[in-house]
């Protein structure tokens, strides 16, 4: 009796947890293999570079290429300065220093077409000095 049942918590724990971490460990590993390109730094234009490091702290460049490549957010090079089209709401608009801090403060606003809203609001966490950074960043990235 006290056999079939150390059996049973056995055979439990090899068809139902040891799939279950094999699966965890390789769903980590192919996360964690997507598209990581570690910014360079921004030589001559100190609040661009810190902008880079205040993104890269936020973890910005988990969704948000720097290089073109599309990722789960639009990428943010060659952002500053072009038409943005979105999902939610029927208007155009130039990616300006307004356009992207209200999209850092308030994500939901304006959804950009063909991405869906997982954004988190940054409102509250970044300061406005950390935003302007950040702006200063994306114009660097022509």
């Amino acid at each position: 009796m006290i056999f079939d049942s150390w059996l049973n918590r056995r055979s439990f724990f090899i068809w139902a947890i040891v799939p279950t971490i094999i699966f965890m460990v390789i769903f980590s590993w192919s996360c964690n293999s997507q598209h990581k390109i570690e910014p360079a730094p921004v030589a001559g234009d100190p609040l661009a570079e810190k902008g880079r490091l205040v993104a890269k702290g936020a973890g910005c460049f988990a969704c948000h290429s720097v290089d073109g490549t599309k990722l789960v957010g639009p990428t943010w090079k060659g952002l500053y300065g072009q038409k943005r089209k979105f999902s939610n709401v029927s208007i155009e608009v130039i990616a300006d220093d307004a356009y992207i801090r209200e999209s850092i403060e308030s994500p939901s606003a304006k959804i950009v077409a063909g991405y869906s809203n997982q954004m988190p609001v940054f409102k509250g966490i970044l300061s406005a000095e950390q935003i302007d950074s950040i702006v200063a960043y994306i114009k660097s990235l022509k």
